[in-house]
């Protein structure tokens, strides 16, 4: 490529300081009462080892084609395990 066909790079800008973060402070630490912290372990329990479970069926089908990967079949056998209707009717 010829020097006359090369694109100019653009110019540098001034810095800038960005503002400080308005808004509320969120929290990512959620300590439930007494009672709640229990339940809330045995369904994180339950639910890691559904999720250890299909990452092992996954790994068992192997490397294939995405039609090929049972993806459906696990869903399916799934769905009873983790399903948000656990609370009922």
């Amino acid at each position: 490529m010829s020097r006359a066909r090369r694109k100019r790079l653009p110019a540098v800008r001034d810095r800038f300081v960005a503002a400080v973060p308005g808004g509320a402070r969120i929290r990512t630490r959620w300590c439930p009462a007494l009672p709640g912290a229990g339940v809330l372990r045995r369904v994180g329990t339950h639910l890691g080892g559904v999720s250890r479970a299909d990452l092992g069926a996954r790994l068992a089908v192997g490397e294939v084609p995405a039609r090929l990967n049972q993806r459906t079949d696990r869903t399916r056998g799934l769905t009873p395990l983790a399903s948000s209707r656990w609370a009922g009717p």
